[in-house]
């Protein structure tokens, strides 16, 4: 392992970075108060030159938490430049990031539905359910 610590990845909008995985590790940051992860990558277009790609942006950090990339797999990362907010009062850093060999992934622990969450039904015993007098239970249900 390299113990000179690389350049760091600071792309122009539409820049793209493409290379083999050579470590995975670590960084602090103190505006989060948490770590984030940093990804050096054997640049392909410039001889293999270790980078590393700080991922400290929210859109690259989800991404990459997602796909968990590993040592040694080719990976792809693109720099789409930043977008308003929705309520306009910050810019969001946007990446795109694939591993090759992979088909496109959703992350279905990641989605939430709109809306209120959902409230759970309490299960309901037979000692719960009593039918009123004279009504019998209805034989034609399919379940």
């Amino acid at each position: 392992m390299n113990t000179d610590t690389p350049q760091g990845w600071r792309p122009e909008p539409g820049a793209i970075l493409v290379g083999k995985v050579l470590e995975l590790n670590a960084g602090w940051s103190d505006y989060h108060n948490s770590s984030y992860p940093i990804v050096v990558i054997a640049d392909e277009r410039n001889d293999g030159t270790p980078i590393a790609v700080h991922a400290f942006h929210q859109v690259l950090w989800r991404r990459l938490a997602q796909l968990k990339p590993k040592t040694g797999e080719r990976i792809a990362i693109k720099y789409d430049g930043q977008t308003s907010s929705k309520d306009g009062k910050r810019k969001i850093s946007l990446y795109s990031v694939k591993i090759d060999g992979r088909s496109a992934e959703i992350d279905w622990n990641a989605m939430q539905p709109p809306g209120p969450a959902v409230a759970t039904t309490p299960v309901v015993t037979q000692q719960d359910f009593q039918l009123p007098e004279g009504d019998t239970p209805d034989d034609d249900m399919p379940f």
